[in-house]
């Protein structure tokens, strides 16, 4: 007997011996035990991973004061805003805002309204948006590869140091962080699916992200353009493919509301223009920034990342350069997540402005690029050397826990500090066990990276609970209380003015701007600042910096009699501030300089080992 398949003809005897041997096969396949089998994860497994990542976010994020100098900033342009100040040109202590967009002021202000004058209304749309990514990405993951690697690439995220840190921050990282991830997701399912629904969410995200942090909201798109080029380069894509997102409709559109709101600023204040231009011209070129080394994002990279920086599947680690060169040609999924992984890593890296947070947008892609090797890593699908990740977890888990409680035995008050931080060691303890348990099943390995994970969690607890102690004795909050001294906590805080620096939130606090002098000197010349500083009145409070107050006990003794200290206070572990209550009106002109004293203030000299402002937490 003869049949004919797929134009070839198979005899009885063929047909039989072929079943015969794919059914060895796959007998053979089944009995190489469960380090070979794909486990799968339980419906309830993916949700409590969901639960608890999102809880990383959300758990204390509005029970300490605001961070200075940004938090401290936007809240303050907000609360103007809100307190019935322009929607359309921010105002920070008097003057035009024009660095940002103004999306995140207007998502605050709106905050603030509805939720009142607290940490919480000014967090609430990063906390949202920082949400909205974690769910993003098991969405997006979870449709092209599955829940086992969806729960991996959202629990590696939400444990990030980086991206978790400024998601909880009153900043534009969060929300531009959110419209990157949003964007580059959609436009790949848009090429993918040919589905115009997608393409329009990516226009959408572009449009949010241009009202967010202006010219960054092409990167996404430029990602995405990048990935098509080197694809059609190796062959395994078409540039017609890019049509699929409908630039010529998309791009217009998603700059109307930009293109709306610069208009009517620019109609006001036509310098709104030279800014932009220092903003982003300006900074990569170092004209409005200093410049930094160009190495400065590589241990920033691998700090903000971690872990999944220890994940890695590195050139001459786990593959050859040129198996890592063809993967950005492959145009796969991965080619893609490794362009918006590598590409803004270079592009930062050569510009000569950098700041810490603009790699926060590599944080989804990398967690969705680890979580894939993960997933072949547990079931032994993988062709290439396993890395050791538990043991490289237990050897950096381990340094960063004999560092933590050394500083908080030896600098920061001894007892109550070491076991306030203790919970740190967890996950050395989850990498013991990962080495105990790893090589023996797909099923142990599993087990293995969800211990590891609630290890991370616990320790991301616990740096927050620190932030919170720390911050209520460097924090505006403490500040305040000192300066109303016997005051009920609810009156209003005297005439305040800061010498010597500058700290945002206190206005945000106090609900009005409060003056700032560069220098004692200042106080009796700053009637042009804005606002004006006039002399000191009976009553009156003065924030001033230590080299300050020690160079007006030398320079102008009759202005030190004048006042009376009232306390200290530390603005970070290194910034000891006095507070001086102002007994006696200061005199209209600035006192004759004692010869002697030195011309000027000494540089406050910052030192990272100076934790007397710890030892008063705790009841220390």
């Amino acid at each position: 007997m003869r049949v004919k398949i797929d134009g070839a003809q198979w005899t009885h005897e063929r047909i039989v011996a072929t079943t015969i041997k794919a059914t060895t096969i796959v007998a053979k396949r089944s009995t190489r035990g469960e380090r070979y089998a794909r486990p799968q994860m339980n419906c309830w497994i993916s949700r409590l991973v969901l639960c608890v990542a999102l809880m990383v976010i959300w758990v204390g994020a509005g029970g300490h004061d605001l961070h200075t100098p940004d938090e401290g900033r936007y809240a303050s342009v907000s609360a103007v805003m809100a307190d019935g100040g322009s929607w359309l040109v921010p105002h920070f202590r008097g003057h035009q805002h024009l660095t940002k967009p103004p999306m995140t002021y207007w998502l605050q202000a709106l905050s603030l309204r509805v939720v009142g004058h607290n940490e919480w209304a000014v967090r609430l749309p990063s906390l949202i948006a920082q949400s909205l990514t974690v769910l993003m990405l098991y969405w997006f993951t979870f449709r092209l590869r599955g829940r086992t690697t969806a729960v991996f690439a959202t629990g590696l995220y939400s444990v990030m140091i980086g991206p978790v840190f400024l998601g909880r921050f009153a900043t534009t990282d969060a929300l531009l962080n959110c419209f990157w991830v949003c964007g580059l997701g959609a436009g790949f399912l848009a090429i993918e699916s040919k589905s115009a629904r997608f393409a329009a969410l990516h226009w959408i995200a572009f449009a949010l992200a241009a009202l967010t942090k202006g010219p960054l909201a092409a990167a996404p798109t430029l990602i995405i353009a990048a990935w098509i080029a080197l694809g059609w380069l190796g062959r395994t894509r078409s540039a017609r493919e890019f049509w699929r997102l409908h630039p010529l409709i998309g791009l217009p559109l998603a700059l109307v509301p930009i293109g709306v709101v610069g208009y009517l600023i620019w109609k006001e204040h036509p310098e709104v223009l030279e800014t932009l231009r220092k903003q982003t011209v300006g900074r990569m070129s170092g004209e409005s920034e200093p410049g930094e080394p160009w190495w400065f994002y590589l241990p920033t990279f691998l700090v903000s990342f971690f872990p999944a920086t220890a994940l890695l599947t590195l050139p001459w680690f786990n593959m050859k350069w040129r198996d890592a060169v063809r993967a950005f040609a492959r145009g796969d999924l991965n080619a893609l997540l490794l362009i918006a992984v590598v590409s803004p890593l270079i592009f930062f890296s050569l510009s000569e402005g950098k700041m810490l947070t603009y790699l926060n947008p590599m944080g989804a892609p990398l967690a969705l690029l680890v979580a894939v090797m993960l997933t072949r890593w547990v079931d032994g699908s993988a062709h290439a050397r396993l890395p050791d990740v538990r043991r490289t977890l237990l050897i950096i888990y381990s340094c960063i826990f004999v560092v933590v409680m050394a500083l908080a035995w030896f600098a920061a008050g001894g007892f109550v500090w070491t076991m306030s931080v203790l919970p740190i060691a967890a996950p050395v303890v989850a990498a013991l066990f990962a080495c105990a348990v790893w090589q023996r099943s797909a099923r142990a390995r599993i087990q293995a990276l969800g211990v590891l994970w609630a290890g991370a969690a616990i320790f991301l607890l616990t740096i927050f609970s620190v932030e919170a102690r720390v911050l209520t004795v460097a924090g505006a909050s403490q500040a305040i209380t000192i300066a109303q001294g016997d005051r009920a906590t609810t009156a209003e805080m005297p005439p305040t003015v800061l010498v010597g620096f500058l700290y945002p939130p206190f206005d945000f606090y106090c609900g009005r701007v409060i003056p700032s002098a560069y220098s004692v000197e200042q106080l009796f010349s700053g009637r042009s600042l804005t606002p004006p500083i006039a002399p000191p009145m009976r009553g009156s409070i003065l924030f001033i910096t230590e080299p300050q107050w020690q160079w007006m006990q030398l320079a102008y003794p009759p202005l030190v009699a004048r006042v009376r200290v009232i306390g200290s206070w530390w603005r970070w572990f290194d910034r000891r501030t006095l507070v001086l209550a102002v007994t006696e009106d200061f005199p209209a002109t600035l006192p004759s300089r004692d010869p002697a004293a030195p011309k000027s203030a000494a540089e406050a000299q910052r030192n990272p080992f100076t934790f007397g402002a710890l030892r008063s937490v705790g009841g220390e």
